[in-house]
């Protein structure tokens, strides 16, 4: 019997090192090693500063999976004498200027970090705005949501299907910010341009749509509520729409809106009854729903689902649990749920997670 047990555990251990030697080399090839993590202690420079405001204005390029444009930033500073900006950005990306009023400022960017030194110092409290121009491949989802990034697929027509989902690693895979759980902008704008026979959902309200060149169209959305820089996310695909809304507990009419594809129209026009009656249960016990000005939105996508502030990512295919005779949609509620727990309240350090 010893016998057996010395081999049984000399089988086991090689399998186990084995799978682990093919995840790591997976995630090396993938250039993923160490998973590009968040949180943590702040650095000094980032102690230093609250970032306020992201504007980001990128064009998707479909073919080359790869973005361009730039992001305004708007920081306060929280000492006096503040010199260099520490913002968080990947290495795929080039930096091609980065300018404040119109006047260069020099940076350097490397290690995942973009030092922007300023021509004059902020006083504390002061306000400043800057604009970083860059371009690039931003990390690819190797397994969506848990190990995020730029999700490139396809709907079952062979039509573009794109997402992004970053929670581990944060905004800066795909545009310049302070990474950081703990320091959530006062507002975003989110202005995305793609091939005119697409539509691009993302958080907040939809300010309008625009033409900037032939073949081309641009989503210009705002969120004035506080947003993490993870739940930050763009979802374009060929999307039908469905717009309801639900009065709150607090009187406030709440638009419910569903970008779906391949799918029948009722199944979609189901789950947005179902999610409807899901907030109206969490609103009994978690107060009105924290972002009742602007919407409840779902996007179908690629990958299972994540809490991306008012445009929660929906990959469930319509598959329900039944419970007493009820039917409901699990990943749905699950999702939902953050908005309060997640979103509204949010944790200053995944220690707390």
């Amino acid at each position: 019997m010893k016998k057996f047990f010395k081999w049984f555990f000399i089988v086991v251990g090689v399998i186990i090192l084995i799978l682990a030697i093919i995840i790591v080399g997976y995630f090396i090839s993938h250039d993923r090693y160490g998973f590009f993590p968040t949180g943590g202690e702040l650095s000094e420079l980032q102690q230093n500063y609250d970032a306020v405001y992201y504007d980001l204005n990128l064009e998707i390029n479909n073919e080359e999976q790869s973005i361009n444009g730039y992001v305004i930033v708007g920081v306060k500073s929280l000492i006096n004498n503040l010199e260099t900006i520490e913002l968080d950005l990947v290495d795929n990306f080039d930096v091609t200027k980065v300018e404040s009023n119109k006047q260069d400022l020099k940076f350097e960017h490397g290690d995942q970090k973009l030092l922007i030194s300023l021509s004059e110092s902020l006083t504390q409290n002061q306000y400043k705005e800057f604009i970083v121009y860059y371009c690039g491949q931003p990390l690819e989802a190797i397994r969506p949501p848990w190990i995020g990034g730029f999700n490139w697929s396809k709907d079952s027509n062979d039509n573009d299907w794109i997402g992004v989902s970053c929670q581990g690693e944060g905004g800066k895979i795909w545009f310049p910010c302070k990474a950081h759980p703990a320091d959530e902008p006062d507002s975003v704008a989110i202005n995305v341009t793609v091939p005119e026979q697409y539509y691009c959902a993302s958080n907040g309200v939809l300010q309008k749509i625009s033409q900037p060149k032939p073949g081309y169209k641009t989503f210009r959305w705002l969120t004035k509520y506080n947003t993490n820089n993870y739940n930050i996310s763009i979802n374009i695909a060929k999307y039908d729409i469905i717009k309801k809304s639900y009065t709150s507990i607090k009187g406030n009419t709440v638009p419910v809106v569903y970008y779906y594809l391949n799918d029948p129209t009722e199944k979609a026009d189901s789950l947005v009854d179902m999610a409807i009656d899901m907030l109206r249960s969490l609103e009994k016990y978690y107060g009105e729903y924290p972002f009742a000005k602007e919407k409840f939105g779902l996007a179908e996508t690629s990958y299972w689902g994540m809490e991306h502030q008012t445009i929660n990512s929906y990959g469930n295919n319509y598959l329900y649990t039944e419970r007493e005779g009820f039917k409901f949609d699990r990943l749905m509620l699950h999702e939902m749920t953050h908005e309060w727990w997640g979103n509204k309240v949010t944790v200053k350090d995944w220690a707390d997670f």
